[in-house]
């Protein structure tokens, strides 16, 4: 299956990435559209990621009585956590935030020998599971629809980390929220529509550029 593009420009995202970067630059990434472009995101630095048995744990919440986005990191050594204010500000119309309807999970485990693993992941407390990606030349996505993201949320899970890791983008795990149209979501999900929350797997087979 190929990746299919259903997010307008509008939408935010937290992604977690370079979990063994010596140069000490942001291994969190909280903002909206393209978070390659520094101007959209803040960042921040995780010292020590937990590995092999160890837990990451994360939390990512959108506030909308605070206008705002934060996350954070829960390693075995520290505490770590990110904010992103003024979130209405940042889009030509702030309106689509009245209009949130899809979540995707991004997994990616690219470096050789490697398996990142998002795990016990809930939202709003309700389970969603685990996700898994296995070293290899792919990353996985998962989509979520039919939910009302714009009253905000709360996303909890555990990152799991196994092997070496390269510095940048090769492994990740990241979250979108954003707007799909409701045709679009349910030919997304066709059968698979089971009462007002359904989760699909896409295998991605290109680098999607966020």
């Amino acid at each position: 299956e190929g990746y299919l593009n259903i997010l307008t420009p509008d939408y935010f995202s937290a992604r977690y990435r370079s979990f063994q970067n010596p140069d000490g630059q942001g291994e969190i990434y909280l903002g909206y559209d393209d978070l390659g472009i520094g101007g959209n995101r803040t960042e921040a630095h995780v010292n020590n990621w937990g590995y092999g048995t160890q837990i990451n744990s994360i939390t990512f919440s959108y506030l909308p009585g605070d206008n705002k986005l934060t996350t954070t990191v829960v390693s075995p050594t520290e505490n770590v956590t990110l904010d992103f204010n003024n979130l209405s500000s940042r889009f030509q119309n702030p309106n689509v935030l009245n209009n949130l309807n899809y979540m995707q999970f991004t997994v990616a485990a690219r470096d050789t020998g490697t398996t990142v693993d998002f795990n016990n992941v809930k939202l709003n407390g309700t389970s969603l599971g685990d996700f898994h990606a296995p070293g290899c030349s792919q990353y996985l996505d998962w989509y979520l629809v039919g939910y009302d993201f714009s009253q905000g949320f709360t996303l909890t899970g555990d990152i799991v980390l196994n092997g070496t890791f390269s510095n940048g983008e090769a492994s990740k795990v990241q979250v979108n929220v954003g707007v799909v149209p409701i045709p679009g979501a349910v030919w997304l999900l066709g059968t698979g529509l089971i009462g007002i929350i359904g989760i699909r797997r896409k295998k991605a087979i290109k680098n999607k550029g966020f």
